[in-house]
């Protein structure tokens, strides 16, 4: 688990929230081996992520998922993956995820 404070939170999650720190799930690396890549592997293991995070959310009190990607490459592919990931005002390979967009997308919820 991890926080996100104020100058850090993107303003959709503020909104409803009060102006306290966030409390989210940190996804600091995600890698495969070079000798595995390009099978889709990366991608079920980000889906993976997110699915267990979205049916420990109720009890682990998280609204997020802050992902730190390692490169530039690593943010795109994140990028690619969830469309509705918002990049982090405190840097660039910081990226966010509103659960409940997560749960929009994947259960159709």
């Amino acid at each position: 688990m991890a926080q996100l404070d104020l100058a850090a939170t993107p303003k959709r999650i503020i909104i409803g929230a009060g102006h306290y720190p966030q409390p989210v799930a940190l996804l600091a690396r995600l890698g495969v081996d070079y000798r595995h890549e390009g099978k889709g592997l990366g991608a079920a293991l980000l889906v993976d992520v997110v699915t267990r995070l979205l049916v420990l959310s109720e009890e682990i009190g998280c609204r997020g998922l802050l992902i730190h990607a390692e490169t530039e490459v690593a943010r795109e592919f994140y990028l690619h993956l969830i469309p509705e990931l918002e990049r982090s005002p405190t840097g660039d390979l910081h990226l966010v995820l509103l659960l409940k967009d997560a749960r929009r997308t994947l259960l159709g919820s």
